[in-house]
């Protein structure tokens, strides 16, 4: 395990976000900032995108806690940067519960499981795999010999399969 980047979930594969994200937080702090005094639909909608996006990519199986403690921070900086608007401010989190569900979307994964995804990718099952191909041989040369010793000793006929 190198970081905490990847750990293992014990589910059979690994979760691909770290605690939080403090990069993405960090971002979308910033735009949040940038974003202060626009109205609260289109402020809104670019956090939506965002976290929307978020979700797509880390979608992973095994990754739906941590995709919705990300939508929580995230209402929480949209939270705290509403109440930043104004002196007297009284946004609550009733509030704030109902502008999330207007504009953010819930988490939701994304991704197969592994399983699923080999599954589609390698089917154990194939059109015409009850024939063989013509003309190839399972194994080696065919006389016992390992493939080192084909360059030093005299070729022998090849069986056929």
């Amino acid at each position: 395990m190198e970081s905490d980047a990847r750990r293992w979930t014990g589910f059979g594969e690994q979760s691909w976000t770290d605690s939080i994200a403090p990069q993405a937080l960090a971002a979308l702090k910033d735009g949040l900032r940038l974003r202060l005094h626009q109205p609260i639909p289109v402020q809104g909608k670019w956090l939506g995108q965002l976290v929307g996006g978020y979700m797509a990519y880390h979608g992973a199986p095994t990754n739906f806690h941590r995709l919705d403690a990300f939508r929580h921070y995230a209402v929480d900086h949209w939270r705290r940067a509403l109440k930043r608007r104004s002196q007297r401010d009284s946004t609550t989190w009733d509030r704030m519960t109902q502008l999330a569900d207007a504009f953010i979307p819930r988490p939701r994964i994304t991704r197969p499981w592994p399983s699923v995804r080999f599954r589609v990718k390698h089917p154990r099952w194939q059109p015409g795999a009850q024939v063989a191909p013509a003309g190839i041989c399972a194994g080696g040369p065919g006389d016992g010999h390992s493939y080192r010793d084909v360059r030093r000793r005299k070729p022998a006929k090849r069986k056929r399969c």
